[in-house]
């Protein structure tokens, strides 16, 4: 099983919606025993268009069918997979299926969150601020947490606007950051 390792200065070629970036984050209210829910997040880099589900737990049971949900909702082919290095994603159920389907997959380097530098912020602004840092662990908060995202989705992905960093440099201490012009998803 081989796989591709993509860096954060990898995504500068994207001029195209369909690459998207996925990351795991979970509901355990800071006690990580038992089995507690997990939100998966995906970003598409092009145009910031995110798709949130809530899963069971991390393994790949329940990711895989949400990232297959995820694909048909999205408003444009999904082309290409980032994910981070974690076992929930880079598994021979995922790879096989990106290759079936035609979809470039890889992933960042261990520990490195820069490298999926877009689904990344995504998690505290449209998960975390959203639905807090509670423990979310029966089939009932699942139920809710989706259908909070799939209400919250329609008001980010269609009338939220965002903006890319096009350039950054640091002068002594002080970073100075320009973003392009504001456009929705």
């Amino acid at each position: 099983m081989s796989t591709t390792v993509r860096t954060w200065a990898d995504w500068d070629e994207v001029e195209e919606p369909g690459h998207v970036q996925m990351d795991l984050l979970g509901h355990d209210e800071g006690n990580n025993r038992g089995q507690f829910a997990f939100t998966l997040t995906v970003t598409d880099y092009f145009c910031e268009w995110t798709e949130r589900r809530a899963v069971e737990n991390r393994a790949q049971h329940w990711n895989f069918p949400a990232i297959q949900e995820i694909r048909t909702a999205l408003p444009f082919p999904l082309e290409s997979i980032n994910t981070d290095a974690g076992g929930e994603f880079i598994n021979i159920n995922l790879i096989t299926y990106c290759q079936q389907e035609d979809i470039s997959f890889s992933h960042s380097r261990r520990s490195r969150k820069n490298d999926n530098c877009l689904v990344e912020p995504r998690n505290y602004d449209l998960v975390r601020k959203i639905v807090s840092f509670l423990r979310y662990d029966t089939e009932e908060d699942l139920a809710v947490l989706n259908q909070i995202y799939r209400l919250h989705g329609l008001l980010f992905n269609y009338l939220y606007t965002s903006q890319h960093l096009a350039e950054n440099h640091r002068e002594g201490s002080k970073v100075y950051k320009k973003h392009d012009d504001p456009k929705s998803s």
